[in-house]
C-alpha cells in the first residue's frame, strides 16, 4: 500500500495526441510548482491514462494543491494498492472505512479499466456487503458517505474525498501572454483569474491614480500568485497616473472623465504590450455595468487600438463576478482597496460620441506620456507585502 494523490484532468484529454502530450506534461510541470511552493515533498509525480498520480506522505496537503492548478478539475487524497483478485480490494476497503460508515448511510461508487476476473458492479457489491454490517445501510442517492475505487489495471485506487479544481487548461498552454490591466478592485483580477484558467500566461499593468491604493493592489496580485499562479511567475508593472489624474480633472469635460481615462488606459496599456511582446490586453469589463462600460463607451474608448481586448467578464452581472472572485481568494483583499476610480466620475454620459472622447483625450497627451516614464517593474514572486512599502515611495 502506498499514499497517493490523484488528479483528474477533463477537457486536456479530448485534444489530439500531441497537443494532449504537451498539455499534460505542462499541467505535471505545473502540479510540481505547487507542490514545491507549498512544500510538499514528493516521491514522483506519474501520468497514467487520464490521471496524474502523486506520490507523497503528505496525500491531503497534495490534494489542495493540485486542486489550485489550472486544468485541473479535481484531485483526491488515497492509497494504491496490488490487486490480484477482488479480495485484495475488499479487504482493503474493510481495513480503510470500517469505522468511518459505522451508523453512517454509504455508497460504493467504482471504475475499472483493464481486464479482471470481476465488474464493476461485483466490486461495489461485495465491497458493500462487507461494510454493510453496523453502518446505517447502503443508500445509492442521498449518502452520508461515498467510498471511491478506481481500478487500473493490476492496480487499485481507494480514496472518499473529491477536491474540486478550477478545470480549464493548463497555463501556458496558449503559448504566449497577454498585459491584464488590473485594479485592486472586484472585477479585473477575477478576469485575470479566466484568462489565466484558459492557459493564458497573464502579466499584469496597475495604473495608480492616488499612490497609497498601490499596497492593496500588490496584496490582491500576491493573493493570486499564492493561490493560483503556479508554473510562471507574472511581470507586474506599477505605472504612477497620479499626473494623469490630476490633469484629467484639470482639463477634461467632467462628464466624460471615467470614459476618457479608460481611453487613455488602454493606450497606455496598448504601448506597454507592444514593446513586450504581448498577444493583446484583458480587462475585467461587464457590460453596463458602470458608466465607461456601456456599449456606446467601450465602443468610444477602444475604437483605434490595433490589437485585442480581452474581456472575460463581458457577459456577467455583479453577483456572478463577486462569486468568482471569492473562488479565486481576491475578493476579501479587494472589497478593502481604495476604489480610486471614483475620483473620476461626475455626472457621467453613457452614450458618449467617439469624437469627444478622442478630443478630451488629446489634453492629457503629455500628462500620459510623463506617466509611461514613471513605471515601477517587477515579478509577483518579488512582492513581500511585510515590507511592502505602501504609495508614493514606490515612485522615489
Amino acid at each position: 500500500m502506498e499514499s497517493v494523490t490523484l488528479v483528474r484532468y477533463s477537457e486536456i484529454a479530448i485534444k489530439a495526441t500531441a497537443s494532449r502530450k504537451k498539455m499534460e506534461q505542462l499541467l505535471i510541470h505545473n502540479v510540481a510548482d505547487a507542490l514545491r511552493r507549498r512544500g510538499i515533498d514528493f516521491a514522483d509525480i506519474v501520468k497514467t491514462q487520464g490521471r496524474i498520480l502523486i506520490r507523497t506522505n503528505r496525500p491531503s496537503d497534495a490534494a489542495v494543491a493540485a486542486s489550485h492548478v489550472f486544468g485541473v478539475v479535481s484531485a483526491s487524497p488515497g492509497v494504491e494498492i496490488g490487486v490480484s483478485g477482488l479480495d485484495d480490494i475488499v479487504e482493503k476497503a474493510v481495513d480503510m472505512w470500517g469505522n468511518a460508515v459505522k451508523g453512517r448511510k454509504f455508497a460504493v461508487r467504482v471504475r475499472r479499466i483493464g481486464k479482471h476476473g470481476f465488474t464493476s458492479m461485483d466490486v461495489a457489491r461485495t465491497v458493500g456487503s462487507a461494510l454493510l454490517g453496523g453502518s446505517g445501510g447502503v443508500d445509492l442517492e442521498n449518502p452520508d458517505l461515498e467510498l471511491f475505487i478506481e481500478v487500473r489495471y493490476d492496480k487499485a485506487y481507494l480514496y472518499h474525498e473529491v477536491m474540486q479544481g478550477p478545470g480549464g487548461l493548463p497555463l501556458g498552454s496558449q503559448e504566449g501572454k497577454v498585459l491584464g490591466l488590473v485594479s485592486g478592485g472586484i472585477d479585473s483580477p477575477a478576469a485575470a483569474w479566466m484568462m489565466m484558467k484558459r492557459g493564458v500566461y497573464v502579466d499584469m499593468m496597475f495604473c495608480s491614480l492616488i499612490g497609497v491604493d498601490v499596497g492593496r493592489f500588490m496584496k490582491v496580485v500576491k493573493a493570486l500568485y499564492d493561490n493560483w499562479i503556479y508554473g510562471y511567475d507574472p511581470l507586474i508593472y506599477v505605472v504612477d497616473c497620479r499626473g494623469l489624474a490630476s490633469a484629467i480633472q484639470r482639463n477634461v469635460n467632467p462628464h466624460v472623465w471615467n470614459t476618457v481615462f479608460k481611453y487613455v488606459l488602454y493606450r497606455m496599456g496598448m504601448r506597454i504590450a507592444k514593446d513586450g511582446g504581448y498577444l493583446g490586453m484583458a480587462t475585467g469589463e461587464s457590460m453596463g455595468q458602470v458608466s465607461s462600460q456601456t456599449l456606446h463607451n467601450l465602443y468610444a474608448s477602444s475604437l483605434g487600438i490595433d490589437m485585442p481586448i480581452y474581456r472575460p467578464l463581458v457577459g456577467f452581472d455583479k453577483s456572478e463576478i463577486t462569486m468568482l472572485a471569492r473562488r479565486a481568494g481576491t475578493y476579501e483583499e479587494s472589497i478593502k482597496s481604495i476604489e480610486a476610480c471614483v475620483i473620476l466620475s461626475r455626472k457621467p454620459r453613457t452614450k458618449a460620441p467617439p469624437q469627444l472622447i478622442a478630443s478630451e483625450a488629446s489634453k492629457v497627451d503629455a500628462a500620459a506620456q510623463e506617466a509611461l516614464g514613471r513605471i515601477v517593474k517587477m515579478h509577483a514572486s518579488e512582492i513581500d507585502i511585510g515590507k511592502l512599502r505602501e504609495g508614493l515611495a514606490m515612485f522615489g
